[in-house]
């Protein structure tokens, strides 16, 4: 293109009168112009690199990170807990420790020892060291090799574990697995049920039975048996509460001070605390490594004016649940009230007083049971004088008539359930522990520790999860391997 009229009647200024001559002056000029400025701006560059090198190699590292900072979304579990756990780790990396929250796609290799896993949803992951695991989403995971034990919450079934060339669905269970050396997967059902599928087919395999899934993918029966620890083999102290807590509980009754503990205003009223005769303490010397070795406990001589009253109020009939740990004194000559509930300032277990109430109780013959609005389940089984028993109860009021479920659990079994009650609709004005409100003389004798009170029904593998974590088997002997041929 020609240039401009100004620039050539410059030129032509400055004595250039041929038109040749005043295109060839304008175009050198340009050049050394557009030269000047490229020259400036690729020297402005460089210092400003140079400027901000230094200021990068000045400030501290972590001030001037700009690398994506994971949402609360992307984290789908936490180590809940550990023991003995050594880690393969990679480049210094730190160790992961307890609490400490887990990613979608984060893999633990665990050398050995034993560490829990439990996802957002509820459902806990056991690691037997040496294993590799992967967190592959909310309800998902990878086991890559070693063993592991899953429980599955009530809240979230339908668990994905990935296994070499093997998917296992859970179906409403608790199962191991193991993937060996050479890319085996051994899958063990303690309860429930899961549909193990491999390249060769699919089968559905019930609480009991085992089977394996060979390298080439083929599904076979299991000869002999795999043990699998289903607990950690030993709770460390503070294992108990931390497990309580982790159900998230309405309140939460310690009763160590019987003072200032956490739920609502509660208030001891002639009720001692600490150790009432020698027997065995609801700690690590009395076997139960899960409490504290300083833990104590409430302890009732059966007087009239012994209660723990304004324990926590406005919760409901509709759904819920209380568990607590009782020793019953082998001198008491009446049936005894436990937790007694009430949606006005009185109440008692007589005919059709009890309505409107929740009530537990444990009878002279060591049998316990409970009542909701006339509604009553009797366990009909017997806790042993002077041996502290986990004693729980849960229910979930139907909208039809005879709908109603209410069950109750010792020591982390289910002893007596019933799906064919009906009670009413009504919250919580006044509870207490000890006596009823409207005192009949079932004043309890014994001691008692732990209350724990809870606004929705409790599934039975988080009742039995409590009181493994005390540090005790259950009757179903949960520590060891299933039975196979």
């Amino acid at each position: 293109s020609s240039p401009p009229a100004a620039a050539l009647e410059a030129h032509t200024a400055e004595g250039l009168a041929e038109p040749a001559q005043r295109r060839l002056l304008w175009w050198l000029r340009e050049k050394v112009h557009n030269t000047i400025t490229v020259s400036m701006i690729l020297s402005g560059l460089f210092v400003t690199t140079i400027l901000l090198s230094l200021a990068l190699w000045i400030i501290p590292e972590g001030e001037h990170s700009h690398e994506a900072v994971p949402s609360r979304a992307d984290y789908v579990a936490r180590i809940y807990d550990m023991q003995d756990a050594q880690w393969n780790l990679v480049d210094d990396a730190a160790a992961p420790q307890r609490n400490d929250d887990l990613l979608v796609g984060q893999r633990l290799d665990l050398a050995s020892g034993f560490v829990r896993v439990r996802y957002d949803n509820g459902t806990m992951v056991l690691l037997e060291g040496p294993a590799q695991f992967v967190l592959e989403g909310e309800n998902a995971g990878r086991l890559e090799r070693g063993k592991l034990v899953t429980r599955i919450s009530a809240d979230a079934p339908g668990y994905v574990l990935q296994a070499h060339r093997t998917t296992i669905v859970d179906l409403g269970t608790e199962f191991g697995a193991l993937v060996g050396e050479q890319d085996d997967v051994d899958v063990s059902v303690f309860e429930g049920k899961v549909r193990v599928e491999a390249p060769s087919g699919k089968v559905v395999l019930n609480s009991g039975e085992s089977a394996v899934v060979t390298p080439g993918g083929r599904i076979e029966h299991r000869q002999g048996k795999i043990q699998f620890a289903r607990r950690l083999p030993r709770e460390e102290p503070g294992a108990y509460p931390q497990a309580v807590m982790a159900a998230k509980p309405l309140a939460y009754y310690r009763l160590s001070s019987l003072e200032d503990e956490q739920g609502d205003r509660m208030v001891a009223h002639a009720v001692r605390a600490g150790q009432m005769r020698p027997l065995p303490g609801l700690n690590p010397d009395g076997g139960f490594p899960g409490l504290e070795a300083t833990n104590r406990w409430a302890n009732f001589a059966g007087g009239a004016t012994e209660v723990l009253t304004d324990l926590k109020s406005d919760w409901t009939s509709n759904a819920g649940a209380i568990s607590y740990w009782v020793r019953l004194d082998p001198a008491a000559s009446v049936s005894g009230t436990h937790v007694f509930a009430s949606r006005s300032d009185q109440g008692a277990f007589d005919a059709r007083a009890n309505l409107g109430c929740i009530g537990t109780y444990g009878r002279v013959n060591g049998t316990f049971g409970i009542v909701i609005d006339g509604a009553q389940i009797d366990a009909g089984v017997i806790q042993e004088p002077e041996q502290w028993n986990h004693l729980a109860f849960t229910w979930r009021r139907g909208d039809a008539p005879k709908t109603s479920h209410l069950a109750v659990y010792l020591n982390g079994e289910l002893v007596k359930q019933r799906d064919d009650l009906n009670w009413s609709e009504f919250t919580i004005q006044t509870a207490r522990f000890g006596k009823e409100i409207t005192d009949r003389g079932r004043r309890f004798k014994g001691s008692v520790d732990e209350i724990a009170i809870f606004d929705r029904a409790m599934d039975g593998r988080v009742i039995r999860e409590q009181y493994m974590a005390a540090g005790l088997k259950s009757s179903g002997d949960p520590s060891v391997e299933p039975s196979g041929d």
